[in-house]
């Protein structure tokens, strides 16, 4: 068994992408975490909070009430358990690394996708009860949000950036989630 601070292999990383769609909770609101990119915005967020959030309170972003019930046998759920809690371990260790990378979906030829990590991000500050952001971080929040998509908003099918295009967003997506963790850093080390 690996301990939890051990950073996932690529198989784990696949493994547990795959186990996030299938025993994932989807909820009518769009606010689903059902895959390794989503599931990495969310954590990122909870641990960029200006509180600690316990996993209590962000377990239940996952999955319902009854998870542990519609996974098919106890091994499978601890296993899926112990994948989260080490790419939980992984995002802090990320945070404080000096570049700090998220894990984007990709598509074909170098193309990033945005959404599903950012919306992921979007879901983990929810979950955690930011609340109104002070000026300083507002504008990096908005620049995560605007590459969000949940249920009713108005997808822009105008837009068709390039594959350099969707990576340098990515890029500005990754600042603007360095400068966020490390605003509300210094707010909980004082």
């Amino acid at each position: 068994m690996q301990q939890l601070d051990e950073s996932l292999e690529d198989e784990e990383l696949a493994l547990l992408d795959d186990l996030l769609l299938e025993y994932g909770t989807e909820r009518e609101n769009g606010y689903n975490i059902l895959s390794l990119s989503e599931l990495d915005g969310l954590l990122t967020a909870i641990l960029s909070s200006p509180e600690l959030v316990a996993p209590n309170q962000w377990l239940p972003a996952i999955f319902d009430e009854n998870a542990q019930e519609s996974i098919p046998d106890e091994n499978t759920f601890n296993l899926l358990l112990s994948l989260i809690f080490r790419h939980y371990n992984d995002v802090i260790q990320r945070l404080n690394s000096p570049l700090f990378y998220a894990y984007f979906d990709e598509g074909i030829d170098d193309f990033v996708i945005l959404d599903s990590w950012c919306s992921g991000y979007i879901f983990g500050a929810k979950v955690s009860g930011w609340g109104n952001l002070p000026n300083k971080i507002q504008g990096q929040y908005d620049l995560i949000r605007s590459f969000a998509y949940f249920k009713g908003d108005d997808l822009n099918l105008d837009d068709h950036p390039s594959a350099k295009e969707t990576q340098e967003r990515a890029a500005k997506v990754e600042q603007a989630v360095m400068a966020i963790y490390q605003y509300f850093l210094t707010l909980r080390n004082r």
